[in-house]
């Protein structure tokens, strides 16, 4: 379903630009010529018979299609094996809570660098919250919040991300997107991380994002992390992140101190403690808890499956009592592409 909704979009955006055209596909023509069926053509990989890697391969197949159809626009080279450096990682969950019952959710996020702009710049596509993807600000679904979600609903985001040469490369990061609909929104946000290590075994991450979005202003994000090795198998790891908009009441918060164990078999386990509120809400600490998170390879190292269990305590009304809730889920996560897919 996720392969047939990308290639879909895609194909979508694709007719309203293309020229029609669908000459038979040569990799040393020249790109203006080919058409987006030319391109998957090009891309195309040897039939896999397990399910999982066949799912993969309609994935990788559809994003390198995407890639030398979007990279066209800016010169005429028509470069295969940098059209299939692309990654991805598509999610499928659900979240069931005592205090607002099931949640299902799913994403994706699709990543691949455009070889005619020289590297310097990225497409950038994706499915989630719109909010949290505009304010840099994304929850991991061990962290989901029990509360119903009244920001925005998933939605498709597309853009381009642009990174500077010199000495900010790979720390400063501005990113135009747009969320395709029959009434259009568009956003830009501009990133600055750092980083300090403090040992062999632990660091501190630091990540500073201003935004604006055309429907809710401009904010900015500031967020910080702290990692570190406890032994070769046991790591420490808490992160901090605020939110101040012209869309929020205060500052939008949230604090996450977790520890995890890694074991033979590519498996983890952690425990997981979150809080999270807004300083100038009606509730200002709206809900803290804790859970257990297990994660393991799922037929093929690339899928994942996540299982989530815990207690959380939320509060969305001042005239209603903080309601305990029990918290279980599950998400099954598939990356896909020739290079791992990163979350910063």
């Amino acid at each position: 379903m996720l392969p047939l909704l990308l290639s879909t979009l895609l194909s979508g955006c694709a007719s309203t630009m293309a020229n029609g055209q669908d000459p038979s596909p040569s990799p040393d023509r020249d790109s203006s010529s080919l058409s987006l069926e030319d391109y998957r053509e090009l891309c195309r990989i040897p039939a896999e018979e397990e399910l999982v890697e066949e799912i993969r391969q309609a994935l990788e197949e559809t994003s390198c299609s995407a890639v030398l159809w979007v990279d066209g626009l800016f010169g005429d080279r028509t470069e295969v094996a940098e059209a299939r450096r692309t990654s991805g990682v598509v999610e499928g969950s659900a979240l069931y809570s005592e205090f607002d019952g099931i949640d299902p959710g799913g994403r994706l996020r699709l990543h691949y660098d455009l070889p005619n702009l020289e590297r310097r710049a990225n497409v950038f596509l994706g499915r989630g919250n719109e909010r949290e993807a505009v304010e840099d600000r994304e929850e991991q679904f061990s962290l989901r919040s029990s509360l119903p979600p009244a920001e925005s609903p998933e939605r498709w985001i597309t853009g381009l991300a642009l990174t500077p040469p010199g000495r900010w490369e790979g720390n400063v990061h501005l990113r135009v997107g747009v969320r395709p609909s029959t009434s259009p929104t568009a956003f830009v946000q501009g990133r600055l991380r750092q980083r300090i290590s403090t040992g062999d075994w632990a660091e501190w991450r630091f990540r500073q994002t201003v935004f604006w979005e055309s429907d809710e202003g401009a904010g900015v994000t500031v967020s910080g992390r702290y990692q570190r090795l406890l032994d070769p198998i046991l790591l420490l790891h808490a992160n901090a992140t605020g939110t101040l908009s012209e869309a929020s009441e205060g500052l939008r918060w949230r604090m996450e101190p977790s520890v995890y164990r890694r074991f033979s078999g590519g498996r983890v386990a952690g425990l997981r403690t979150f809080l999270r509120g807004e300083t100038s809400a009606d509730v200002p600490l709206r809900e803290y808890g804790i859970r257990g998170v297990y994660r393991r390879p799922l037929l093929s190292p690339s899928l994942i499956v996540e299982l989530v269990a815990g207690y959380s305590w939320p509060r969305q009304e001042i005239a209603r009592p903080r309601e305990r809730s029990v918290n279980l889920g599950v998400q099954l996560e598939l990356s896909f592409g020739t290079r791992p897919y990163t979350r910063e």
